[in-house]
């Protein structure tokens, strides 16, 4: 859906100022525009979001099955917030890596994608208490991190292959991560409309399953 909507006519001037802005050409940066769009909700890989009360029941004991809890003394977020905390940690394993700046500004922005930005007082405090809820994991069992650094490395193995260029966020350029963050938010409602697209079984959206 991002990278449609980089190439429409309406969307392709947006874009291109996001390229700008992120210092790269422009198809070079559509493929680092679409993974960041994908990662804007990395903050449900979280625990207070995974074991919400409406989550459904398999869900949750599928996830206690493995080892992933969540500690309920601690404190609730936003998972725009998680995605801003966590996202340098999510992909601190690529190669190259944009620098620690841009990184920590695009986390901004992704997790703004509900319209507030999280500021970095909040990212402090958040990172404090995502130490807390993630806490419960019993020994040997997968991390919350590392649920999250697996997802990202995913990602970017579909959406960067063909990646040469890293972005690097220019000094003074606000316009450019604003409009980065309204373009993820329209793809989001976008693909989020069911009328465009309607919710499938879980086998019908895994490659070679039957129902």
């Amino acid at each position: 859906m991002t990278e449609r909507l980089c190439h429409s006519p309406r969307c392709s001037p947006i874009a291109a100022q996001i390229a700008e802005g992120l210092g790269l050409q422009f198809e070079q940066a559509i493929p680092w525009i679409t993974f960041l769009a994908a990662l804007h909700d990395l903050g449900k890989a979280y625990p207070h979001f995974q074991f919400l009360n409406a989550a459904p029941s398999a869900v949750r004991e599928s996830l206690q099955e493995v080892g992933l809890r969540v500690n309920r003394h601690s404190e609730v977020m936003q998972h725009g917030t998680v995605t801003a905390t966590a996202l340098k940690d999510a992909i601190q394993d690529m190669q190259p890596l944009p620098d620690e700046q841009t990184i920590s500004r695009l986390g901004r922005v992704l997790g703004g994608h509900h319209g507030v930005f999280p500021i970095s007082q909040v990212i402090s405090r958040a990172r404090r208490h995502m130490s807390v809820a993630e806490s419960t994991n019993r020994p040997g069992a997968p991390s919350w991190a590392g649920l999250r650094r697996a997802l990202a490395a995913s990602l970017a193995e579909i959406l960067l292959c063909e990646a040469e260029d890293t972005p690097a966020l220019k000094d003074g350029d606000n316009s450019s991560p604003v409009l980065l963050a309204a373009l993820v938010s329209v793809a989001d409602w976008v693909g989020s409309n069911e009328e465009y697209f309607s919710y499938l079984p879980r086998c019908h959206r895994t490659y070679g399953a039957r129902c």
